[in-house]
């Protein structure tokens, strides 16, 4: 899926960054789930919400990720960020066909996803502005300093 939504932007991605996203989000995902679940006696949540959780925090990683490859046009980074997910709900699909969990799983994944989006997008947008803000202080400063 990351193949087919690069190659429409008509950006260079080799398979090695391709690799490197898709290594990253499989195992953001992984830790996650194994945090939640050592977790889940204090949590205690449906492992269904923990799953749809614990993928979507790919989301955060990836959106930071694809930003460094396209930060002019943070669209792009946007689109392809949620990635991860897209394969996660259609390979959902399939697995909870029949059990009463599908509802449950697919809502869980699209929220916590545009959520974790939303975050990544304040989080980027928060930061660079904080830091044009001390690069222009620390330029006037320069002035000073023959």
């Amino acid at each position: 899926m990351d193949v087919i939504t690069i190659r429409l932007t008509n950006k260079s991605f080799n398979s090695r960054r391709i690799i490197y996203l898709d290594f990253m989000s499989f195992l953001s995902a992984s830790l996650f789930l194994w945090i939640f679940l050592a977790l889940n006696s204090i949590i205690g949540l449906n492992i269904v919400y923990l799953i749809g959780i614990s993928t979507s925090i790919a989301v955060f990683l990836r959106f930071l990720i694809l930003y460094v490859y396209y930060p002019g046009n943070m669209h792009y980074a946007i689109i392809l960020s949620p990635d991860y997910s897209y394969s996660i709900l259609i390979s959902s699909l399939f697995i909870f066909l029949k059990t009463p969990y599908l509802p449950m799983f697919l809502f869980t994944v699209s929220f916590s996803s545009a959520i974790f989006l939303l975050f990544s997008y304040l989080f980027i947008t928060l930061t660079t502005k904080i830091h044009q803000k001390v690069q222009c202080k620390c330029s006037r400063n320069n002035q000073f300093f023959p």
